[in-house]
């Protein structure tokens, strides 16, 4: 078990480098809030979708994946209620220039 002083030490340690880690991945990230809500974007994402602002932010996650997915049975909202990974799901992103 992690001690409370070991715990802020991490925590600090999180909050402070991050958005480096997640900026330095070449994988695609989004993170989401309980409203499904777009609260960032790390690098890759940015540049694979021509985003160059903040312009997603607050937008619901369905208008950056537009996928019929959405439609069928959230993915997010299955691991949420399940519990269990979604594997080998393949969905359509369109980028900021509407391909």
């Amino acid at each position: 078990m992690i001690r409370s002083d070991e715990y802020i030490k991490i925590s600090t340690f999180l909050s402070k480098y991050a958005m480096e880690i997640l900026d330095s991945l070449a994988e695609c990230i989004y993170i989401i809030d309980k409203e499904f809500r777009i609260v960032y974007l790390n690098k890759s994402a940015s540049q694979l979708l021509k985003i160059k602002d903040n312009s997603l932010y607050g937008a619901v996650c369905m208008s950056l994946c537009k996928s019929e997915r959405c439609q069928l049975g959230c993915p997010v909202t299955d691991v949420l209620l399940t519990d269990k990974d979604v594997i080998g799901l393949q969905t359509t992103i369109i980028d900021g220039d509407g391909n």
